[in-house]
């Protein structure tokens, strides 16, 4: 009797934990399921086929590295539109796609609601893995996509399994990224159908440069910047300019400038652009020079958490801190490797309202921070994640070299401040604003008969006269959910060169707390 009431009571222990493991995977996959919205379910399909078909197909997987490496777009990234009716093999991409869905007509579904999906190939943690070192005939990656609910990513392996990685880690294994398109956007309007057609004008050849036709869209770069098959933005590389500068670097006319005014009260960018000294109080506007975009730093760890709030920016994502992690070290996102900049400069003219001056940069992860990592094994539910995966051990920011123009700064023709605001995009949309505000315009401009009876600025700073206060607006647009990472205000009265030790000069900066610019005058001709 003893023995059947202890079997009984085994047997019903092993049945009770039977049935927690499977309440606690059910738990898990209800969970995973939860994150999902309408839209996400199709993202979710095409990445397990994806996982399939990469698990079996090494010349699918050696076209995904050889697209990715053409970085069309500055970054690892693959259009799906743009690639999926190229044949690999025998059969189109789609077909091989296709080939492992049960419903078909779902990837005509995709191709509606992500018309900017996008393959991309990561550059991971100590060299781990990235598309030039993936070795395409052994090594299968898994395939991981975003969404808009979470910061964590959900990952399929090469069995359809799927499981949901920790935002605070990162792969140590071959993966890939199933994601939307952060700088390529549909072409609205039928002016741009129009153009995208063949065309024997150089002039229309000219500007069909960012658009790019697939079989169901035509595609343009929110911005010539990220035109990746741009030769001129391929060959392009800024000089090495930070804020100390080894004395035979710097501009000549800076170097006069600094040492003309170090003891004297005046500004530095009158000299500059007009040629004025104490001595020589008048002069015409030199377009030799412009102002430029010459440096850019994260100012900290946690602004660089800020702007690594991964895809989207997700709704469930408060915090840019993980408390749990050591150190209280930010998310770094490795679903792209690419940190895409839009700079609004707002100049005031006197003439009215006008748009601002947009400028974009692209700064790859590498050289944006510097990040170590320490390997640490996962097991997320039923799956044990790959060879283990990486965590974030340390950050510090580093200093970006930029060699970017904006104007000519002629205090005839415009405000003798400007303001810059700086976000990180995130996504093509486009929303309006505009910012009035009371600035300040130089009145001491006149025709003088010594400098050829041309316009000329009389006297040093704002002159005998008084400046005059003006209100005047600008027009700007920024992208929506974009990390937006505040506003500096330059003033045409700002030293450019700072101190000089004898062998280096220090150069002005500005910071709005978030991150830090160079902004100072170049020669351009």
């Amino acid at each position: 009797m003893r023995k059947i009431l202890l079997s009984a009571i085994l047997l019903s222990s092993t049945i009770a934990c039977k049935k927690d493991n499977l309440s606690s995977e059910s738990k898990q996959q209800q969970a995973e399921q939860n994150l999902l919205d309408a839209k996400s379910v199709y993202k979710q399909e095409f990445s397990k086929a994806l996982a399939k078909a990469l698990a079996s197909n090494s010349e699918l997987r050696a076209f995904i590295k050889n697209e990715a490496l053409k970085k069309f777009d500055q970054d690892y990234d693959v259009l799906y539109q743009m690639v999926k009716d190229e044949v690999i093999g025998d059969k189109k991409f789609k077909d091989i796609i296709a080939e492992q869905y049960e419903k078909k007509e779902n990837l005509n579904e995709l191709d509606r609601l992500y018309p900017t999906l996008t393959i991309f190939v990561p550059k991971l943690p100590m060299n781990s893995f990235s598309a030039e070192k993936w070795d395409t005939q052994t090594e299968i990656p898994q395939v991981a996509y975003t969404l808009n609910t979470t910061a964590n990513v959900p990952i399929v392996n090469e069995k359809g399994e799927e499981y949901i990685l920790e935002a605070k880690y990162t792969p140590s294994f071959p993966v890939v990224v199933i994601k939307e398109n952060e700088v390529v956007k549909v072409s609205s309007g039928a002016a741009n159908s129009t153009k995208a057609s063949a065309s024997n004008g150089s002039e229309e050849k000219e500007s069909n440069k960012h658009l790019l036709k697939g079989s169901l869209y035509t595609f343009e770069f929110l911005d010539e910047a990220f035109n990746g098959l741009n030769d001129k933005n391929q060959k392009s590389s800024s000089k090495l300019r930070a804020s100390t500068i080894n004395a035979s670097a710097i501009d000549s006319k800076i170097k006069q400038a600094y040492d003309t005014y170090k003891n004297a009260d005046g500004w530095q960018r009158d000299y500059i652009y007009y040629d004025i000294t104490p001595g020589q109080p008048k002069g015409k506007f030199n377009y030799d020079y412009q102002e430029h975009i010459t440096s850019f730093s994260m100012n900290d760890a946690n602004s660089l958490g800020f702007i690594s709030d991964q895809d989207g920016d997700p709704i469930n994502n408060p915090k840019y801190y993980d408390p749990s992690v050591k150190g209280n070290l930010p998310r770094i996102p490795w679903i792209g490797d690419a940190f895409r900049f839009k700079v609004n400069i707002l100049v005031n003219s006197k003439n009215g309202a006008g748009p601002s001056l947009d400028k974009y940069f692209t700064v790859e992860a590498q050289n944006l921070y510097d990040a170590k990592y320490k390997k640490t094994g996962v097991k997320v539910g039923p799956i044990i994640v790959g060879s283990g995966v990486w965590e974030l051990e340390s950050i510090s920011p580093k200093k970006v070299p930029l060699n970017i123009p904006i104007f000519n700064w002629d205090l005839a023709e415009y405000a003798s401040t400007i303001k810059i605001i700086v976000e990180e995009v995130d996504d093509t949309a486009e929303e309006s604003r505009s910012e009035t505000r009371v600035v300040k315009f130089a009145t001491n401009f006149g025709i003088d008969a010594s400098l050829g009876n041309e316009k000329a600025k009389i006297g040093l700073k704002f002159g005998a006269s008084l400046e005059e206060d003006k209100t005047s607006t600008v027009s700007y647009k920024v992208t929506k959910q974009s990390d937006q990472l505040g506003d500096v205000i330059v003033n045409f009265a700002d030293k450019i060169a700072t101190a000089f030790d004898g062998s280096s000069y220090t150069t002005r900066e500005y910071s709005s707390g978030m991150y830090t610019i160079g902004i100072e005058p170049r020669r351009v001709q």
